[in-house]
């Protein structure tokens, strides 16, 4: 595999040289539109580096902290453009005596400190956002040249000035945008080689570093190439309830075997998504990167393999090989999904729920004649995926019957 352009990645023996500085996707073009202002704290030191304060399940990254005295639990979010984001839904939990501003329908208000698996947050500002999700947090990437260290072996986050060592490591430079002369987006450029059952490509390309996405990439901008790719393999095209609002949005879910400098990651799952968002026209326009497309982003599927940093004050994205295993949320299965009320927002084209009737919108009542109301979540989630027969009772009575 090549090492093209400037940014390719590198590997690394020996010491730390001194170098020179170098939400969901739904919610992101209203995020970038955020005014923040942040201030600094020092930096403090937690003793037992064996304690986990991090956690991995289904590829998302959570983390615990502290709002004032109001205990928070966030999920990491690299591509989170303005730190630390609440939604409104919870907002009144974790900020109960503090007066949120609202412009255009974004709320913003000052707090008195904020920590972050121990260590203090480099900002006092929080955003408040109309939407459900969890709550939120990246580093204030205008000022925060720390270090943020994530070891999944030990499941253990450190924030300091230290890069510490770094044999056996992968470098990847990280190129951020500007917003007001101040770095705003991490961009990582990766080459990789994607293949699946004998069909292969070489790509080269830009990403913005997003552990809050649950899949390996997501590509908001594919080249003609990736497409071209993508047709002649086994991939599952899906429509959702913002698919029907908008005639140009494309979804596309596949699994590919991808080699990365000297390692193989098989079957990781990845994504097209055009149409809502394009990360080249909201970020791409932002740095200068050449002949180089910005294509999307990468994400937490493909992170959890390492041991990283977060190394805000050199410029880039220390990788180690990690020992754990986090197991992906199973694929699923029946290619239909609903939200917490049962209502199907997402469901795949050619599946057979799908061509048996059942149709964004449509309310499951019943699902194997359980009340899906009545049903744990993850029993209800692990019927859907994986269930070989399902019987679904909708509430305008019509009954689909699914049988793989």
């Amino acid at each position: 595999m090549k090492n093209s352009g400037h940014f390719s990645f590198t590997q690394i023996s020996g010491h730390c040289h001194n170098l020179a500085p170098a939400f969901h996707m739904r919610s992101f073009s209203i995020i970038l539109s955020f005014i923040f202002i942040l201030g600094c704290s020092s930096v403090s030191s937690v003793d037992d580096e064996h304690f986990s304060n991090i956690s991995i399940k289904e590829d998302v990254l959570a983390l615990d902290g502290k709002i004032d005295s109001c205990i928070v639990s966030f999920m990491f979010d690299s591509g989170c453009l303005v730190g630390c984001l609440i939604p409104d839904s919870t907002s009144n939990r974790i900020l109960p005596f503090h007066e949120i501003n609202y412009i255009n329908g974004i709320g913003t208000t000052q707090v008195d400190s904020i920590f972050v698996c121990g260590f203090p947050y480099n900002s006092v500002n929080v955003n408040i956002i109309n939407s459900k999700f969890k709550p939120q947090i990246a580093p204030n990437y205008a000022f925060d040249n720390r270090i943020w260290h994530f070891n999944l072996d030990s499941l253990f986050l450190r924030i300091d000035d230290d890069c510490g060592e770094i044999d056996d490591a992968i470098i990847i430079p990280i190129k951020f945008t500007e917003r007001k002369g101040k770095k705003n987006a991490p961009m990582v450029n990766i080459p990789i080689v994607f293949s699946q059952n004998g069909v292969s490509i070489e790509t080269d390309y830009y990403y913005l570093l997003d552990t809050g996405t649950p899949y390996g990439f997501v590509m908001t901008d594919p080249t003609k190439e990736i497409l071209s790719f993508v047709d002649a393999i086994d991939a599952r095209n899906y429509i959702d309830e913002y698919s029907l609002k908008q005639s140009n949005r494309k979804i596309v879910q596949f699994e590919i075997d991808f080699k990365f400098f000297d390692m193989t990651i098989p079957n990781l799952t990845c994504e097209i998504d055009t149409g809502l968002l394009s990360i080249d026209s909201e970020l791409g326009n932002k740095f200068p990167h050449g002949d180089k497309p910005v294509v999307g982003t990468i994400g937490m599927r493909f992170l959890k393999f390492f041991n990283f940093d977060i190394d805000l004050q050199n410029k880039r994205l220390i990788l180690r090989r990690s020992s754990c295993k986090f197991p992906s949320k199973a694929y699923n299965m029946n290619q239909f999904w609903c939200n917490d009320s049962g209502v199907v927002r997402r469901i795949g084209i050619e599946s057979i729920a799908y061509k048996n009737g059942l149709h964004i919108g449509d309310k499951i009542e019943m699902l194997n004649r359980k009340r899906i109301a009545d049903m744990p979540l993850e029993e209800r989630d692990s019927l859907i995926s994986m269930s070989q027969r399902l019987e679904l009772c909708l509430s305008d009575g019509r009954l689909i019957q699914i049988e793989r």
